[in-house]
């Protein structure tokens, strides 16, 4: 539908992704031959890769999407979780230094107190990832989880969190104009939906909410989270 809405619509390869949707190349080649100023890369596809940030930026063609620098630390979630405690946002209780020896990972683990979460910091999709009910489990559960990484990702450095025993998954989504105005779409959670609406401009964080007081948390550290993404990646540049 989006094909035939278009003012113009171009052919950039086949229907395999490997051909079209993924040839950043041919994409900004489009862009400049048809006069376009900004790419939107699409959900998946390009739209987390770091090179394809950067090619945009290097031909003068906006991305839409974070920056890359944001794309790059936030595929790392040692590195994510360091900008958000430097942003005052609650993190889940854990160890993600480069201290990776196997006495530290179990000094850390013990640390915590089990059951704990051991992660591996590059990927996703719940590889490299395994959960160590009790300290004598912990040492196969770290190798098994090191194994995949390395199998998987190509890096086996992990991370330590607490186990949290029946959780809820809440995603928020954000909408943020050159970091100066940033407008939270929604949030949701498994098994259900509730919309959250708040607008932020500049550092006044000012909050409109519409939603239901038991959800006035996720708003809460949402605002948290959105600022400490703007600081890091909109004002340090």
């Amino acid at each position: 539908m989006h094909v035939a809405m278009a003012d113009e619509a171009v052919r950039i390869g086949p229907a395999a992704s490997q051909q079209s949707y993924l040839r950043g190349d041919t994409i900004l080649k489009v862009a400049a031959e048809t006069g376009s100023d900004a790419v939107h890369p699409g959900y998946g596809f390009l739209s987390e890769n770091v090179e394809f940030a950067n090619l945009c930026q290097e031909k003068g063609v906006i991305f839409v999407g974070p920056p890359s620098t944001a794309i790059r630390d936030m595929g790392i979630k040692s590195t994510s979780k360091m900008i958000m405690e430097a942003a005052n946002v609650p993190v889940i209780h854990g160890y993600h230094g480069e201290d990776q020896s196997l006495d530290t990972l179990k000094a850390e683990a013990d640390k915590i107190g089990f059951p704990v979460m051991i992660k591996a910091v590059r990927g996703g999709g719940g590889k490299g990832m395994r959960i160590a009910m009790t300290a004598g489990e912990f040492e196969a559960q770290l190798e098994s989880a090191k194994r995949e990484a390395m199998k998987s990702f190509g890096d086996e450095v992990m991370l330590l969190e607490k186990f949290v025993v029946d959780p809820r998954h809440v995603g928020v989504q954000g909408l943020l104009y050159s970091g100066l105005f940033l407008y939270h779409l929604a949030s949701y959670e498994s098994g259900g939906e509730a919309l959250v609406s708040c607008g932020m401009l500049e550092s006044l964080l000012k909050v409109i909410q519409l939603a239901s007081s038991e959800l006035e948390h996720i708003t809460f550290v949402t605002r948290y989270v959105f600022h400490g993404l703007i600081y890091k990646y909109y004002t340090e540049s």
